[in-house]
């Protein structure tokens, strides 16, 4: 008996023992939970699994040689050979393998808004996969995962003038899809072009406008079709174009249809009838 107590102390022997820990990732770089692993060798087995950080733990463990396997339901077994020292931590950080399986997008081709924002679309996948891509303006928010998950990407405002395209890679072993996007460039907006003649010249200066730049748009000067300026994301312009009747009578140089000098002053007198009323109702200091 006293030779079976001495036995068991040497054994678990701290001084004689060592731990194993790490962290399991995906292709991807993402920590993996729920991963199986068993430490064995002849006479001796353990098991742990990782957690929500994909960290893992073994301790007390006798200093040896050993085989560390790994198993997840979405990826390849794999097995490991593992040396443990008498009081090291030896530190061992494990790559999992997604097996080959089916892929499937939702969509092959996708148009993003001009705009800046976020997408994402449907993916059916048999095990894990992993995406990327090497376009500047998109980002893959979704860079891995297991089974059928949304793929989501987040965009820049296409601030150039001509549209662009980038491609999103998803594998899963030896399977690869792929997804193109296109983001269109900023719309033309076609306006008028303004008059500068000499009788333009004279009106502008009886106008009161203190440039040629606010003439341009002003609603007195003469309209010319034809003309188009860019309204670029971030830079709103504004512009003031006539309405339609009094841009096709400036274009022809004819003159304003009769009824529209009188119905004219009657909504101007109607307007300041009805602000008159308003501000005396709101504001009777002022009414």
């Amino acid at each position: 008996m006293l030779l079976l107590g001495a036995c068991r102390e040497t054994a678990e022997d701290p001084l004689t023992q060592g731990k194993l820990a790490g962290i399991v990732r995906d292709e991807g770089g993402q920590s993996v939970e729920a991963v199986q692993l068993r430490l064995f060798s002849e006479g001796f087995e353990r098991s742990t699994q990782t957690g929500s950080s994909g960290a893992y733990l073994f301790e007390q463990i006798p200093s040896g040689s050993y085989s560390l396997a790994i198993k997840h339901p979405f990826y390849a077994e794999q097995t490991f050979p593992v040396q443990i020292q008498a009081q090291v931590v030896q530190t061992l950080d494990l790559l999992l393998l997604a097996e080959s399986g089916t892929l499937k997008l939702e969509e092959s081709f996708l148009r993003l808004p001009v705009f800046a924002g976020q997408e994402e679309l449907g993916l059916e996948a048999s095990g894990a996969w992993v995406a990327s891509t090497d376009s500047p303006w998109l980002r893959v928010l979704s860079p891995s995962g297991s089974g059928n998950a949304p793929l989501r990407m987040q965009f820049d405002t296409n601030t150039e003038h001509e549209p662009r395209h980038a491609t999103i890679l998803i594998s899963s072993g030896a399977t690869q899809v792929t997804l193109e996007l296109e983001q269109p460039a900023p719309t033309r907006v076609e306006v008028g072009e303004l008059d500068y003649g000499d009788e333009a010249q004279e009106r502008r200066r009886g106008s009161g406008c203190s440039s040629a730049q606010q003439w341009r748009w002003s609603r007195s000067a003469r309209y010319t079709p034809g003309a188009s300026r860019t309204l670029s994301p971030g830079h709103p312009q504004k512009t003031s174009v006539p309405s339609t009747i009094r841009m096709a009578a400036r274009a022809s140089g004819a003159a304003m249809p009769s009824w529209w000098s009188m119905w004219t002053p009657m909504a101007i007198a109607t307007k300041k009838m009805w602000r008159r009323a308003f501000m005396r109702r709101c504001c009777p200091s002022r009414g």
